[in-house]
Protein backbone atom coordinates (compact mmCIF):
# COMPACT_ATOMS: atom_id res chain seq x y z
CA UNK A 1 0.00 0.00 0.00
CA UNK A 2 2.91 2.08 0.81
CA UNK A 3 4.06 1.95 -2.78
CA UNK A 4 0.94 2.64 -4.16
CA UNK A 5 0.29 5.96 -2.64
CA UNK A 6 3.53 6.98 -3.24
CA UNK A 7 3.02 6.29 -7.03
CA UNK A 8 -0.59 8.33 -6.04
CA UNK A 9 0.73 11.30 -4.65
CA UNK A 10 3.95 11.58 -7.32
CA UNK A 11 1.13 11.91 -10.07
CA UNK A 12 -0.15 15.17 -7.99
CA UNK A 13 1.36 18.45 -8.40
CA UNK A 14 2.15 20.21 -4.62
CA UNK A 15 0.72 23.42 -4.31
CA UNK A 16 0.13 25.70 -1.68
CA UNK A 17 -3.38 25.58 -0.08
CA UNK A 18 -5.74 27.88 -0.97
CA UNK A 19 -4.09 30.55 -2.27
CA UNK A 20 -5.45 32.66 -5.15
CA UNK A 21 -2.55 32.85 -8.31
CA UNK A 22 -4.04 35.60 -9.55
CA UNK A 23 -3.55 38.26 -6.75
CA UNK A 24 -1.87 41.23 -6.58
CA UNK A 25 -0.03 39.88 -3.43
CA UNK A 26 1.10 36.76 -4.76
CA UNK A 27 4.84 38.07 -5.79
CA UNK A 28 5.29 39.10 -1.92
CA UNK A 29 4.44 35.93 -0.82
CA UNK A 30 6.57 34.96 1.87
CA UNK A 31 6.95 31.32 2.77
CA UNK A 32 4.76 30.54 6.16
CA UNK A 33 6.18 28.19 8.71
CA UNK A 34 5.05 24.82 9.25
CA UNK A 35 2.78 25.88 12.05
CA UNK A 36 1.07 28.84 10.47
CA UNK A 37 0.54 26.40 7.12
CA UNK A 38 -0.69 23.81 9.48
CA UNK A 39 -3.53 26.39 11.07
CA UNK A 40 -4.38 27.95 7.14
CA UNK A 41 -4.88 23.78 6.21
CA UNK A 42 -7.27 23.06 9.04
CA UNK A 43 -10.83 23.61 9.59
CA UNK A 44 -11.93 26.46 11.29
CA UNK A 45 -13.01 25.98 14.85
CA UNK A 46 -16.77 25.06 15.48
CA UNK A 47 -19.54 27.84 14.54
CA UNK A 48 -20.48 27.30 18.50
CA UNK A 49 -16.96 28.11 19.84
CA UNK A 50 -16.42 31.32 17.37
CA UNK A 51 -18.78 33.85 19.62
CA UNK A 52 -16.23 32.79 22.40
CA UNK A 53 -13.56 34.69 19.85
CA UNK A 54 -16.15 37.15 18.66
CA UNK A 55 -16.16 41.25 19.30
CA UNK A 56 -16.45 42.34 22.86
CA UNK A 57 -19.31 44.74 23.25
CA UNK A 58 -17.86 45.95 26.09
CA UNK A 59 -14.81 46.65 24.74
CA UNK A 60 -14.91 48.94 22.66
CA UNK A 61 -16.51 52.97 21.33
CA UNK A 62 -19.96 54.00 22.36
CA UNK A 63 -20.07 54.20 18.60
CA UNK A 64 -20.10 50.43 17.93
CA UNK A 65 -22.86 47.73 18.27
CA UNK A 66 -22.55 44.43 18.20
CA UNK A 67 -24.71 41.46 16.79
CA UNK A 68 -26.15 39.10 19.27
CA UNK A 69 -23.34 36.11 17.56
CA UNK A 70 -20.53 38.65 18.50
CA UNK A 71 -19.37 37.97 15.27
CA UNK A 72 -20.53 41.33 13.49
CA UNK A 73 -20.13 44.61 14.55
CA UNK A 74 -21.15 47.90 12.86
CA UNK A 75 -20.08 51.76 13.89
CA UNK A 76 -23.19 54.18 14.06
CA UNK A 77 -22.64 57.29 11.59
CA UNK A 78 -20.69 59.64 13.47
CA UNK A 79 -19.05 62.89 12.54
CA UNK A 80 -15.55 63.53 12.56
CA UNK A 81 -14.82 60.66 14.76
CA UNK A 82 -12.40 57.30 15.03
CA UNK A 83 -13.67 54.21 16.50
CA UNK A 84 -12.18 51.01 17.98
CA UNK A 85 -13.52 47.68 19.33
CA UNK A 86 -11.60 44.87 20.52
CA UNK A 87 -12.38 41.22 20.24
CA UNK A 88 -13.42 38.99 23.49
CA UNK A 89 -10.29 36.90 23.62
CA UNK A 90 -6.91 37.88 23.51
CA UNK A 91 -4.12 35.46 23.16
CA UNK A 92 -0.76 35.86 25.73
CA UNK A 93 1.19 32.67 24.18
CA UNK A 94 0.65 30.58 20.83
CA UNK A 95 0.29 31.44 17.29
CA UNK A 96 -3.42 32.50 16.51
CA UNK A 97 -5.12 33.54 13.16
CA UNK A 98 -8.49 35.34 12.47
CA UNK A 99 -10.29 36.60 9.37
CA UNK A 100 -11.74 39.96 9.15
CA UNK A 101 -13.95 41.29 6.87
CA UNK A 102 -14.22 44.97 6.13
CA UNK A 103 -15.46 45.47 1.89
CA UNK A 104 -13.66 47.89 0.81
CA UNK A 105 -16.42 50.25 0.09
CA UNK A 106 -16.87 50.91 3.66
CA UNK A 107 -13.60 51.80 4.80
CA UNK A 108 -13.12 55.29 4.44
CA UNK A 109 -9.58 57.38 4.85
CA UNK A 110 -8.25 55.42 7.85
CA UNK A 111 -9.84 51.32 8.03
CA UNK A 112 -6.97 49.57 10.54
CA UNK A 113 -6.34 46.48 11.14
CA UNK A 114 -4.13 44.92 14.01
CA UNK A 115 -4.12 43.98 17.77
CA UNK A 116 -3.87 45.94 20.79
CA UNK A 117 -4.04 45.60 24.60
CA UNK A 118 -6.58 46.62 27.14
CA UNK A 119 -5.42 49.95 27.46
CA UNK A 120 -5.47 50.39 23.72
CA UNK A 121 -7.61 53.91 23.01
CA UNK A 122 -10.85 53.59 21.90
CA UNK A 123 -12.01 56.47 20.40
CA UNK A 124 -9.99 59.42 19.22
CA UNK A 125 -11.61 62.97 17.90
CA UNK A 126 -10.66 63.29 13.96
CA UNK A 127 -9.73 60.93 11.55
CA UNK A 128 -6.66 58.93 12.37
CA UNK A 129 -5.58 55.74 12.03
CA UNK A 130 -6.77 55.32 15.86
CA UNK A 131 -4.68 51.06 15.75
CA UNK A 132 -1.72 52.36 15.80
CA UNK A 133 -1.57 55.33 17.72
CA UNK A 134 -0.24 54.03 20.97
CA UNK A 135 2.20 51.73 22.69
CA UNK A 136 -0.64 49.58 23.07
CA UNK A 137 -1.80 48.65 19.88
CA UNK A 138 -0.45 47.84 16.20
CA UNK A 139 -1.95 48.84 12.81
CA UNK A 140 -2.09 47.75 9.19
CA UNK A 141 -4.05 51.08 7.28
CA UNK A 142 -5.65 49.40 4.44
CA UNK A 143 -6.08 51.80 2.02
CA UNK A 144 -2.60 53.27 2.21
CA UNK A 145 -0.65 50.37 3.40
CA UNK A 146 0.47 51.71 6.09
CA UNK A 147 2.21 50.33 9.41
CA UNK A 148 0.86 52.41 12.62
CA UNK A 149 2.29 52.33 16.18
CA UNK A 150 2.95 54.42 19.05
CA UNK A 151 1.46 57.06 17.15
CA UNK A 152 3.64 57.37 13.96
CA UNK A 153 3.54 55.68 10.59
CA UNK A 154 6.35 52.70 11.07
CA UNK A 155 6.39 51.62 7.59
CA UNK A 156 4.41 50.15 4.71
CA UNK A 157 3.07 46.73 3.99
CA UNK A 158 3.92 44.03 2.63
CA UNK A 159 7.14 45.46 1.40
CA UNK A 160 7.68 48.16 -1.09
CA UNK A 161 10.46 45.74 -2.37
CA UNK A 162 13.73 47.27 -4.59
CA UNK A 163 12.41 50.50 -5.79
CA UNK A 164 11.42 51.63 -2.53
CA UNK A 165 8.32 52.41 -3.22
CA UNK A 166 5.10 51.90 -4.78
CA UNK A 167 1.14 52.87 -4.85
CA UNK A 168 -0.63 50.83 -2.17
CA UNK A 169 -2.35 47.55 -3.05
CA UNK A 170 -5.80 47.35 -3.31
CA UNK A 171 -6.50 44.98 -0.24
CA UNK A 172 -9.95 42.65 -0.68
CA UNK A 173 -13.05 42.41 1.95
CA UNK A 174 -11.24 39.71 3.49
CA UNK A 175 -8.03 40.21 5.63
CA UNK A 176 -6.47 37.31 7.73
CA UNK A 177 -4.67 38.26 10.92
CA UNK A 178 -1.51 36.25 11.89
CA UNK A 179 -0.24 36.91 15.62
CA UNK A 180 2.59 34.82 16.94
CA UNK A 181 2.31 35.92 20.85
CA UNK A 182 5.40 33.41 21.63
CA UNK A 183 7.33 35.48 19.20
CA UNK A 184 5.96 38.48 19.42
CA UNK A 185 5.35 39.15 15.95
CA UNK A 186 1.98 40.09 14.22
CA UNK A 187 1.71 39.78 10.18
CA UNK A 188 -0.93 39.12 7.78
CA UNK A 189 -1.99 37.11 4.65
CA UNK A 190 -4.10 38.24 1.47
CA UNK A 191 -6.37 35.71 -0.90
CA UNK A 192 -4.56 32.89 1.53
CA UNK A 193 -0.68 34.50 0.39
CA UNK A 194 1.08 35.19 3.59
CA UNK A 195 2.76 38.57 3.48
CA UNK A 196 5.31 37.94 6.20
CA UNK A 197 6.09 39.56 9.41
CA UNK A 198 4.54 43.42 9.50
CA UNK A 199 5.53 43.95 13.50
CA UNK A 200 7.96 42.33 15.40
CA UNK A 201 8.88 43.18 19.86
CA UNK A 202 5.42 42.58 20.18
CA UNK A 203 6.69 41.77 23.83
CA UNK A 204 4.67 40.49 26.78
CA UNK A 205 1.25 40.87 27.02
CA UNK A 206 -2.18 39.50 25.99
CA UNK A 207 -3.33 41.10 22.75
CA UNK A 208 -6.35 41.27 21.54
CA UNK A 209 -8.00 41.25 17.89
CA UNK A 210 -8.48 45.31 17.27
CA UNK A 211 -9.86 47.45 14.49
CA UNK A 212 -10.42 51.20 14.14
CA UNK A 213 -12.94 53.09 11.48
CA UNK A 214 -13.85 56.33 10.00
CA UNK A 215 -16.88 54.99 8.25
CA UNK A 216 -20.61 55.35 9.21
CA UNK A 217 -22.51 52.33 9.06
CA UNK A 218 -19.56 50.02 7.88
CA UNK A 219 -20.30 46.45 9.49
CA UNK A 220 -16.81 44.37 10.34
CA UNK A 221 -16.42 40.55 10.82
CA UNK A 222 -14.40 38.49 12.48
CA UNK A 223 -13.83 34.63 12.70
CA UNK A 224 -11.47 32.71 14.30
CA UNK A 225 -9.75 30.26 12.42
CA UNK A 226 -7.48 28.31 14.81
CA UNK A 227 -4.79 28.32 17.27
CA UNK A 228 -1.30 26.31 17.78
CA UNK A 229 0.94 26.29 20.70
CA UNK A 230 4.62 26.42 20.42
CA UNK A 231 5.14 22.49 21.06
CA UNK A 232 6.40 19.45 18.82
CA UNK A 233 3.16 18.25 16.65
CA UNK A 234 1.79 14.42 16.45
CA UNK A 235 3.81 12.72 14.01
CA UNK A 236 0.34 11.91 12.83
CA UNK A 237 -0.47 15.27 11.99
CA UNK A 238 2.61 16.08 10.13
CA UNK A 239 1.97 13.01 7.73
CA UNK A 240 -1.64 14.19 7.06
CA UNK A 241 0.19 17.77 5.93
CA UNK A 242 1.92 16.32 3.65
CA UNK A 243 0.04 14.17 2.00
CA UNK A 244 -2.77 17.14 1.88
CA UNK A 245 -0.15 19.15 0.31
CA UNK A 246 1.15 16.48 -2.12
CA UNK A 247 -2.48 15.96 -3.47
CA UNK A 248 -2.70 19.62 -4.49
CA UNK A 249 -5.49 22.53 -3.93
CA UNK A 250 -8.76 19.72 -5.28
CA UNK A 251 -8.25 18.30 -1.89
CA UNK A 252 -11.89 16.38 -1.80
CA UNK A 253 -11.75 14.97 -5.32
CA UNK A 254 -8.04 13.95 -5.04
CA UNK A 255 -7.99 12.41 -1.81
CA UNK A 256 -10.71 10.05 -2.44
CA UNK A 257 -9.26 8.76 -5.31
CA UNK A 258 -6.37 7.83 -3.19
CA UNK A 259 -5.51 3.72 -2.44
CA UNK A 260 -6.26 4.09 1.00
CA UNK A 261 -8.43 3.02 3.42
CA UNK A 262 -11.47 4.60 4.15
CA UNK A 263 -11.11 5.66 7.69
CA UNK A 264 -7.57 6.84 6.48
CA UNK A 265 -9.17 9.19 3.65
CA UNK A 266 -11.70 10.10 6.44
CA UNK A 267 -8.24 11.22 8.64
CA UNK A 268 -7.08 13.27 5.97
CA UNK A 269 -10.23 15.02 5.22
CA UNK A 270 -10.66 16.33 9.15
CA UNK A 271 -13.98 13.60 9.16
Amino acid sequence: MGLALMKALRSRLAGTPHTDPASDFRAMRVPPCLRLETILDSPAVPLQERSRHGWNPSDCSASFTVTADGLTAKRSPVAWSTDSIRGKEGFAAGLHVWEITWPAAQRGSHAVVGVSTVDGALQAPGFSALVGSDGESWGWELGRNELHHGGAKVGTYPLAGPAGSRPPLAVPDAVLVVLDADAGTLGFAVDRHYLGTAFSGLGRGKFHPSVSAVWGDCEIGIRYLNGMQRQPQPLMDLCRRVVRLSVGPERETATRSLPLPPAIKRFLLYR
